[in-house]
């Protein structure tokens, strides 16, 4: 995942991992967080609804997963809902992502199906999702643009690559 700009409460800048469904959901990888004092850099696990970090120094901090492999990737995930929810989706292109024959739709997402991926955001978004032109269709890419709070800020765009995908 890559990130240009950081939303209130949520100053993740880059986030790489791995991720499936097996197990209750398990995802191990690293991120970096963007604060006042710089980057910081951290390693994460999740498994089912339990979360570790641990930081440059290797202090380590575990407790209830925020985020779970399962609202992110499951049957009835937010993936999942996106595609249904996207308002006046258009078919744009078909392209490879990462060697994979997929299409690219846009479309505007409600801020109520938005804020299931990412809680922080308040209004409807931009989007842009790849999927693959095979069946079953598969998310590939995800974009999305998340609009300024005030005149003052800049939008925030999220990037999601998923790779690597077991059918």
């Amino acid at each position: 995942m890559a990130v240009n700009g950081v939303l209130p409460r949520l100053p993740l800048s880059k986030l790489d991992g791995e991720a499936g469904l097996d197990n209750g959901g398990r995802a191990a990888g690293t991120g970096e967080l963007a604060n006042s004092t710089g980057e910081r850099e951290f390693s994460f696990t999740v498994n089912g609804g339990a979360a570790t970090t641990k930081d440059s120094k290797g202090h380590a901090t575990s407790g209830p997963a925020t985020f779970t492999v399962q609202r992110f990737l499951g049957p009835d995930g937010g993936f999942v809902n996106l595609l249904g929810a996207l308002r006046k989706p258009q078919t744009e292109i078909r392209e490879t992502i990462q060697g994979v024959d997929g299409y690219r739709v846009g479309g505007t997402l409600p801020q109520a199906v938005a804020s299931r991926l990412v809680p922080q955001i308040h209004s409807d978004v931009n989007v842009k999702v790849w999927v693959t032109v095979t069946q079953p269709h598969r998310f590939a890419r995800l974009w999305l643009q998340v609009p300024p709070e005030t005149i003052t800020d800049s939008p925030v765009m999220f990037e999601v690559l998923l790779t690597q995908q077991v059918p």
